[in-house]
């Protein structure tokens, strides 16, 4: 990266998840995959498959875009350093 200390947040993931289930009427959800159960864990526990889902190159590849084109404003904005 660029020097600079990032930190990576669940609320990230979660804006992630909400931010791309807005699509999903329009046929545009590219996070198919990620469903309730994988972001709101109702357990003390999160299974591993969720998890490698969770964790994946492509949630990170879509959280570093929306990041780099959010407003300033926005929580997304700073994901940069979840994905």
């Amino acid at each position: 990266m660029d020097g600079t200390t990032y930190t990576a947040s669940w609320d990230h993931i979660v804006a992630i998840y909400e931010h791309d289930k807005k699509n999903e009427e329009y046929g545009l959800r590219v996070l198919f995959k990620l469903n309730h159960n994988h972001i709101h864990i109702e357990r003390s526990k999160m299974k591993v498959s969720n998890a490698a889902q969770v964790f994946s190159h492509k949630v990170a590849s879509v959280i570093k875009l929306v990041a780099d084109n959010a407003p300033k404003e926005s929580l997304l904005a700073n994901a940069v350093g979840t994905a």
